[in-house]
């Protein structure tokens, strides 16, 4: 099973939802064998691979602290600016995040 499945599934047992995760089985007389039974989730299953892919990964428009500080880690800013915060210019971090955010490609273009 997929990483991105087991997230599914786990969001889709927990309260309020606690959906069934069942799938169809792989009989002769099935067929849609491996999709979830309750329409439903298979539905809810579609939408969340259309809005995240398999190997994609959802991230803030912005960047958040933790993320300046590896990127400050990663080019060595840290060492030589001192520690850098989410408000300062100092790093080049932010601006090279939102520059890679702003030329990604979108899952629709995929």
């Amino acid at each position: 099973m997929s990483k991105q499945r087991e997230r599914f599934e786990a969001w889709a047992v927990k309260p309020p939802r606690e959906w069934c995760v069942g799938k169809q089985s792989h009989t002769s007389d099935n067929s849609w064998p491996g999709q979830y039974r309750d329409y439903h989730v298979q539905c809810a299953w579609e939408s969340w691979q259309a809005a995240c892919p398999e190997g994609w990964q959802a991230v803030p428009k912005e960047p958040i602290e933790a993320q300046i500080d590896a990127g400050c880690e990663a080019t060595g800013e840290c060492e030589r600016l001192g520690e850098c915060h989410l408000d300062c210019d100092c790093s080049s971090a932010p601006k090279v995040y939102r520059a890679m955010l702003s030329a990604a490609l979108k899952p629709e273009d995929v």
